[in-house]
């Protein structure tokens, strides 16, 4: 199964690069690990446990990535802004891990409720519609996004023609495309048709418990400086020197670099000598998506259906999925994920016209 962009891939490579140290360095050498993601965190106590004298360097103010966890005192739990989902398969390992950690996470039970009156149904649209146009896109001789497949499939016309316990075929299919767009950040005309639509791993578990104290535990023995952006990056047979943003500088023996894809891409640190030439064409290569999440606290709940996922069809808002909290911990907070074009539409809009598109979306579900 493919785990790219998961916080478990991320943690493996750690391990990888880590183990790849391992395998050449000696003893008493100081080992620089730039960026206190699940990567660099998992570099780092590997590392450690090794008996290495290990700082981390991370340009934000707090460790995590894309881990982004925060302890509002109002509100009755945590709050996860970054990765947050999980699979109870493909993330078997880190879940005992959490578990060992006291770190609570819970299933999300698989049920939809959509449409302009609030009525349960499944989308049994858009998952034929996704298989037909892969089949489509597996017999041409190049790839193409999604947008195209569909059109080419004829699975967009098919779903035109379709009605759904009342709900248009083609809003169905839509309502399916932002949920795809939720779990890899990427709207149906970027996504490709050959690479990832067939093993996206399920996520069927949350996190609820302060996701963040996974990468605290695994930095424990490391120096940590926060705040401490590195801008250079030279490196020898012999040593490693670190140009950091403070204006000072920085020698040590080893470096693991764990940058963020759109650091890199931005080429916001100078390596010197340049990466192999391998490594410059995946970062050209690879991609980013965009996925955010939206929180909200009610004193009590306006809704009546007890379902813990939302998928709302044919409202014309951006955030189309959508979490009820209460349904797994007894709070009133419901939680909007939002991916692709969409997502990046949303953050840029104040709080007060957020707020107000969401409760205008979220409305039908307060009956009367």
């Amino acid at each position: 199964m493919d785990l790219a962009g998961t916080v478990l891939g991320a943690q493996q490579s750690g391990a990888r690069v880590a183990a790849e140290v391992l395998g050449v360095v000696s003893s008493g050498e100081k080992i620089a690990v730039i960026g206190a993601g699940a990567a660099g965190a998992e570099a780092a106590r590997a590392l450690v446990q090794r008996g290495f004298d290990v700082i981390v360097l991370e340009a934000r103010d707090r460790v995590g990535g894309r881990i982004d966890t925060r302890t509002p005192k109002s509100w009755p739990l945590g709050v996860e802004l970054g990765a947050w989902r999980l699979g109870e398969v493909a993330d078997q390992s880190l879940l005992a891990r959490l578990a060992t950690l006291g770190i609570q996470s819970n299933p999300l039970t698989d049920l939809l409720a959509a449409g302009e009156n609030g009525r349960s149904t499944g989308n049994t649209v858009g998952a034929p519609a996704l298989s037909a146009a892969t089949t489509w896109a597996d017999a041409e001789l190049a790839d193409s996004p999604l947008t195209a497949a569909l059109e080419g499939s004829g699975a967009r016309a098919k779903a035109a023609g379709t009605t759904v316990d009342g709900l248009d075929g083609t809003e169905l299919l839509a309502a399916a495309l932002a949920s795809l767009a939720g779990v890899t950040g990427a709207s149906a005309s970027e996504l490709s048709t050959w690479y990832g639509l067939t093993d996206l791993p399920a996520r069927d578990r949350i996190v609820t418990g302060g996701f963040s104290g996974v990468i605290t535990d695994a930095l424990t023995g490391a120096r940590v400086s926060l705040s401490t952006a590195v801008l250079g990056v030279s490196y020898s047979d012999s040593a490693v020197s670190l140009k950091l943003g403070t204006g000072e500088s920085l020698t040590v023996d080893r470096v693991v670099v764990t940058l963020p894809l759109g650091v890199l891409k931005k080429n916001a640190v100078a390596f010197d000598p340049l990466l192999p030439f391998t490594h410059r064409t995946a970062i050209t290569a690879l991609g980013m998506g965009s996925v955010e999440t939206v929180w909200l606290r009610f004193d009590k709940p306006f809704w009546s259906t007890d379902a813990a996922i939302w998928s709302l069809v044919g409202t014309g808002s951006d955030i189309t999925d959508w979490v009820n909290l209460q349904a797994i911990t007894g709070e009133p907070v419901l939680v909007g994920i939002v991916g692709g074009k969409a997502a990046r539409r949303v953050v840029k809009l104040s709080d007060d016209d957020l707020l107000g598109a969401v409760l205008t979306a979220l409305a039908p579900f307060a009956g009367a």
